[in-house]
C-alpha cells in the first residue's frame, strides 16, 4: 500500500523540530529559578507571569489557560499567597467567587525573572552570527504578530 503524501505545512516541521530544543534550552531557563533563597516551582512562575499580563484573573480562568487541574492549582495559589507574591480578591456578589492579583512582591519576582531570563538568552544565543540573529528575530516577531491577531478574532 503506497504512503499517503503528506500535508504538513513546512512551518508546521519546523515548528515541530523547534520545540524539543525549547524543551532542553529554553525551558529552563524561564521555569526554573531561585527568588530570595527559594525555589519557585514551574507552575508558580507561569501563574505570577500570567497575572503579570492579565493583571487580575479567576482561578478557573488561570486553570483554563494554564492548564493546570484546579486541585494542583489551589496549592500554587496558595503557596504564593502565604509567601505574599499574590493576593485574593473576594467578590462581592458571590462569596465563593474570587480574582488573584499579583501583589508588589509578586511585581518583584517578574522583574527579576525576566532580567534573570534576559541574561541567560543572551548567554545561550551568544554563538549565533548577526544574520542568524535577524532571522530569528524576525521569525518569532511574525509568529508572535499572528498568534496576537489571532488571540483578538477568537
Amino acid at each position: 500500500m503506497k504512503k499517503a503524501e503528506s500535508t504538513v505545512h513546512p512551518i508546521t516541521s519546523s515548528l515541530m523540530d523547534f520545540i524539543p530544543q525549547f524543551i532542553l534550552h529554553i525551558d529552563p531557563i524561564v521555569h526554573h529559578t531561585e527568588h530570595e533563597g527559594r525555589r519557585m516551582t514551574e507552575n508558580q512562575i507561569k501563574v505570577i507571569m500570567m497575572l503579570h499580563y492579565t493583571r487580575e484573573a479567576s482561578p478557573r480562568h488561570i486553570s483554563d489557560v494554564l492548564n493546570i487541574p484546579k486541585g494542583s492549582l489551589t496549592t500554587v495559589l496558595r503557596s504564593l499567597r502565604h509567601d505574599g507574591f499574590v493576593s485574593r480578591r473576594m467578590n462581592a456578589l458571590d462569596e465563593r467567587s474570587y480574582t488573584v492579583t499579583l501583589t508588589v512582591k509578586g511585581s518583584r519576582f517578574v522583574e527579576f525573572h525576566v532580567g534573570r531570563c534576559h541574561e541567560q538568552l543572551d548567554r545561550l544565543l551568544s554563538e549565533m552570527n548577526d544574520s542568524e540573529l535577524l532571522a530569528a528575530r524576525e521569525g518569532f516577531q511574525q509568529m508572535t504578530q499572528y498568534l496576537e491577531r489571532r488571540r483578538t478574532t477568537t
